[in-house]
């Protein structure tokens, strides 16, 4: 969700005051963040840039996994294939502080 990362972004302690995003084969670079030639670059909203596969292998089939896993639910993924409640839902934002 870009609005989701946008406010997650401007509320990090890290983060400008300006914030940018390139066009899909271009990025920023300053000098504390690597260049990815070629690749994805880190912080893009694109949607190419923003999705990764998720592979879980060994798992029983009844295993719930989101249409479109995101970052946020591997650890309630980890916590079900332990048998353990997750406090996390999956696919919930959160906020870290």
């Amino acid at each position: 969700n870009a609005f989701e990362r946008i406010a997650g972004a401007l509320d990090n302690s890290n983060s400008g005051h300006l914030w940018l995003t390139a066009r899909l084969g271009y990025e920023f670079g300053v000098a504390e963040t690597s260049i990815h030639v070629g690749g994805g670059s880190h912080g893009s909203l694109h949607k190419l840039d923003s999705t990764s596969p998720l592979l879980v292998a060994g798992a029983s089939s009844d295993l719930a996994l989101p249409d479109q896993p995101r970052a946020v639910d591997i650890a309630p993924l980890c916590f079900s294939l332990l048998g353990v409640e997750s406090p996390y839902p999956m696919g919930a934002s959160r906020k870290l502080g």
